[in-house]
C-alpha cells in the first residue's frame, strides 16, 4: 500500500473528498486518474476512526511504496501452534493406549 504526504493544504469541494492539512499522511487504497481514493488507517481503511475518500494526487508526495519492495527475503509469520522453525508433526502414530492401571 502506497503512503503518501501533502505537500499543501486541501479543502474538500464535495462530499466525497477529503480536506487535509499540510504533511498529513494518507494511504492510498486506489488511484484513478489524477485522484487517489484514500485512507487515513492502513490496518483498517474502513474502520470508524479512518477517514476515507478522494484526494488530489498531486497535492502529495510518496512516502512508503510497498509496491516496490522485494519480499522474497521477508520472513514468513510462524502458523499458530508450532515452535519456531519446527514443522508439526503429521504423522498419525497408531499404537494402543498404555495406562498406568494395565498390569
Amino acid at each position: 500500500m502506497k503512503r503518501f504526504r501533502a505537500l499543501y493544504p486541501f479543502t474538500a469541494a464535495t462530499g466525497d473528498q477529503l480536506s487535509f492539512a499540510r504533511c498529513q499522511a494518507f494511504f492510498a487504497l486506489h488511484r484513478k486518474q489524477d485522484w487517489y481514493f484514500a485512507t487515513t488507517n492502513a490496518s483498517a481503511p474502513f474502520a470508524r476512526n479512518a477517514r476515507v475518500g478522494l484526494v488530489p494526487a498531486n497535492c502529495f508526495e510518496v512516502v512508503d511504496d510497498d509496491a516496490a519492495r522485494d519480499y522474497s527475503d521477508t520472513p514468513r509469520p510462524t502458523p499458530r501452534g508450532t515452535a519456531r522453525g519446527l514443522q508439526p508433526d503429521l504423522e498419525v502414530q497408531n499404537r494402543p493406549h498404555e495406562s498406568a492401571f494395565d498390569d
